[in-house]
């Protein structure tokens, strides 16, 4: 799906819900932690931000190279900014009575954590030089290199990347990659161990959040080990109860067996050959759904 047809949504969506739109300069959330030098910039107004700062639509937020900021819009969304990375907060809109709303986010360059809120079903979409991305209840993180490739690492729920040819890539397994080259071109997802392109990347400049948790997802499911070489743990397996013992009868009862839930099989991803081209343009299918673990649990 092209940019141009998310911004179409975007705006029946608008229309049909009767939201209103943020003004260009409205207040759309706040720096919930700075450190080091965070700032904003609204219409070549320069500002240093401060814990606290209520942050603005169209405003330009930006880290320095020893600098990180966290994010909270005001339905909850969550957005951590590595050292040197970029973005605008394009467009937001939301009813906390109706939970639901519409949320633009253009993210420049570097790494970046994007947890979806509380609204029932948003729209978001986040730019960035070379595609566009939508989200549902999902977890993930970010990262645009300088030369424009960029990287996905999923962490909860699902997404979905397209580049500006229309073709597309799902990326639905916790603890794996997807990799989409400057040109456009996409793999198919696999495990950062099992990526050729990895070893032209420094994994804590990329996922600067997996080493170093944000404030509001301190809690990692994966480690950088899980990430790193491929041992993404499998999914929890619920069992059942394990029944009671049977009643002393006169009359033998059959006893009761435990039953186990079957464990779920893994994936198992090919090893890839080095990527051709670069160049992209990527959307990825979201729209909240209670924003997976919200503000919860984090992830290395």
């Amino acid at each position: 799906m092209s940019f141009q047809r998310l911004l179409v949504c975007l705006c029946l969506i608008v229309q049909s819900t009767g939201l209103a739109l943020a003004d260009p300069g409205d207040a759309i959330g706040s720096a919930v932690t700075v450190v080091n030098q965070v700032t904003g910039e609204f219409r070549q107004d320069v500002r240093h931000l401060a814990t606290g700062d209520e942050v603005l639509q169209e405003e330009v937020i930006a880290a320095g190279m020893d600098s990180i900021g966290e994010l909270m819009l005001r339905d909850q969304t969550k957005l951590a900014i590595g050292p040197g990375a970029r973005l605008t907060l394009d467009r937001f809109v939301y009813d906390p009575n109706k939970t639901s709303g519409a949320i633009v986010l253009n993210l420049i360059k570097g790494g970046f954590r994007f947890v979806t809120g509380v609204a029932a079903k948003p729209f978001y979409v986040i730019r960035t030089p070379v595609a566009a991305i939508t989200v549902r209840g999902t977890i993930f993180d970010v990262y645009i290199e300088e030369a424009g490739a960029i990287w996905l690492l999923l962490h909860e729920g699902s997404i979905r990347a397209c580049n500006t040819r229309g073709q597309c890539q799902s990326l639905d397994d916790p603890c794996r990659v997807l990799r989409i080259g400057p040109g456009g071109d996409l793999q198919d997802p696999g495990t950062w161990n099992a990526l050729p392109a990895t070893r032209e990347v420094n994994f804590a400049t990329a996922f600067p959040f997996v080493v170093n948790p944000p404030g509001f997802d301190p809690a990692p499911i994966f480690t950088r080990e899980d990430i790193e070489l491929g041992r993404c743990p499998e999914p929890k397996v619920r069992k059942a109860e394990p029944s009671e013992p049977p009643a002393k009868r006169k009359a033998q009862a059959p006893r009761k067996s435990k039953h186990v839930y079957a464990r779920q099989r893994r994936k198992r991803y090919p090893k890839y050959s080095q990527p051709s081209s670069p160049g992209f343009s990527i959307s990825i299918g979201i729209g909240g759904g209670g924003g997976g673990r919200g503000g919860g649990g984090g992830h290395h």
